[in-house]
């Protein structure tokens, strides 16, 4: 009977363990689900938010904002075609000119000043004239002068060329944006403020619709001449004199 009352005292003690082990298991099914949940509301409201905050563009501004990116696409491609024909007149100018240049014994090409007094080589750097004897080297028929102004304008072709294309790849992201189901209103805001102001000039000049800036005339004010009254010339006579 000791024995017995000890087994049924043993299964009610186990029994009451894996009871209690299960209970615990519950409980903290139930707070990792409760957290869960609630993380999951939060991660609605802040969804909810979002899209309450953002305003998306409306399919006619997206339409208007497409036919304005046609229009600076168009004017891009214009002026990225009269900056290439005039690359190309401008590098034959430079190879002309490169042909009057003095060749010096180490192979550059050099061109010397109206007066003689400097010149340059064929990248437009001044010869040192500790260096190099200026009184050696002829008088080219492009001067230094002429080939400068060249080379900057070389020079200037080329930065604009960069500018071009750095604008159409704004233009390039603008439309990838503008076909995504989330373009904001902000956004296409933002993006055609940003592509109006910067425009390189070559590509404003090809726009219908371009209108130079007027030129100010500078007026110089001539100082007034102070007035001088006349002298009273007249004389009265009283009678009896």
């Amino acid at each position: 009977m000791i024995n017995l009352a000890t087994s049924f005292k043993q299964k009610d003690t186990a029994h009451s363990a894996e009871t209690l082990r299960r209970q615990r298991w519950y409980i903290a099914f139930r707070e990792e689900q409760k957290r869960k949940e609630k993380l999951e509301a939060e991660a609605e409201d802040a969804l909810s938010d979002f899209a309450s905050a953002v305003i998306l563009a409306q399919p006619e501004q997206i339409f208007e904002f497409n036919q304005k990116l046609d229009r600076y696409d168009e004017a891009t491609v214009k002026a990225l075609m009269e900056n290439t024909e005039a690359l190309e007149r401008i590098e034959k100018q430079i190879q002309e000119q490169l042909k009057h240049a003095h060749v010096m014994e180490d192979g550059r090409k050099i061109f010397k000043s109206a007066d003689g007094t400097w010149a340059v080589d064929q990248n437009g750097h001044k010869l040192d004239p500790q260096k190099d004897d200026l009184d050696l080297i002829p008088q080219t028929k492009v001067t230094a002068e002429d080939f400068l102004q060249t080379n900057d304008e070389l020079k200037r072709l080329q930065k604009e060329r960069q500018e071009i294309l750095d604008y159409q790849e704004k233009l390039d992201h603008a439309r990838d944006r503008a076909d995504k189901d989330n373009f904001s209103q902000d956004e296409l805001d933002t993006l055609e403020q940003e592509l109006e102001t910067s425009m390189p000039q070559a590509v404003q000049e090809q726009l219908p619709d371009y209108k130079p800036e007027p030129q100010q005339s500078i007026t110089m004010d001539m100082p007034k001449m102070p007035t001088i009254s006349k002298p009273d010339t007249a004389m009265n006579f009283e009678p009896g004199m």
